[in-house]
């Protein structure tokens, strides 16, 4: 999966109020991401806020009509602990068999495109999350994306909360491998010294990846982008 993220505009909207005790602001970051899903099974994430974070608005390049053929789109559910969260694209009439189904930033999805069509561009337009924007680690296995458009290593440049986890916790994160066709791809966490197997595990843009959490603790990934004064 190739991705390429550009930020359309850093300040698409601004307003100020004056008032004797304070000024209020409100800007709102526009940007888009490309992202090439091949054939078959793709695991991708988004980074960027729509209206309602549904698939019919985060997709809305292929509700044009920019693909002629069907594809699948399943998502993991925490409670049963299974791809169960399934959502068919019909090129026909461009419709979802569950246009409520969110895609939220920091959450990932499965593509599952027929075989023998080449690969499909999409541009996934939408706001930047600015502010405060916390994602739940959930204890078991969980599906994850990065918040925002940035990619890097988990924890390093991107601010996995390891240090508001149980002292020793073990924990693996799982990228998908095509190869294999599993979650073969994996870093896994040195619970006596915090270190990494094989190494810090890197987070590419628009790329959805597993985390098994050993402890019971649900913390929040939050990831604060301030725009403005």
């Amino acid at each position: 999966m190739r991705t390429k993220t550009l930020i359309l505009a850093a300040a698409l909207s601004a307003a100020s109020l004056a008032t004797s005790m304070a000024q209020v602001y409100s800007v709102n970051m526009v940007g888009y991401t490309r992202v090439t899903l091949l054939e078959g099974l793709s695991f991708i994430a988004n980074h960027l806020k729509t209206a309602n974070s549904v698939v019919p608005e985060v997709l809305a390049d292929i509700n044009g009509g920019n693909t002629p053929f069907g594809m699948t789109l399943t998502k993991f559910t925490y409670s049963t602990q299974r791809f169960d969260d399934q959502n068919v694209f019909n090129p026909d009439d461009a419709t979802w068999s569950n246009p409520n189904q969110t895609l939220r930033p920091g959450e990932a999805v499965f593509v599952d495109r027929p075989l023998g069509n080449g690969n499909l561009d999409v541009t996934i337009v939408g706001e930047v999350p600015t502010g405060s924007y916390p994602v739940s680690v959930r204890p078991f296995s969980h599906s994850y994306g990065a918040a925002i458009p940035q990619p890097g290593r988990l924890v390093t440049d991107l601010g996995f909360p390891l240090n508001l986890l149980p002292p020793a916790t073990s924990l693996t994160v799982s990228f998908f491998d095509r190869a294999t066709r599993r979650f073969s791809d994996q870093y896994v966490l040195n619970p006596d010294d915090g270190s990494w197997l094989p190494m810090e595990p890197n987070v590419p843009l628009n790329t959805g990846f597993f985390v098994d959490n050993a402890s019971s603790s649900t913390v929040n990934w939050d990831r604060n982008f301030p725009v403005g004064p």
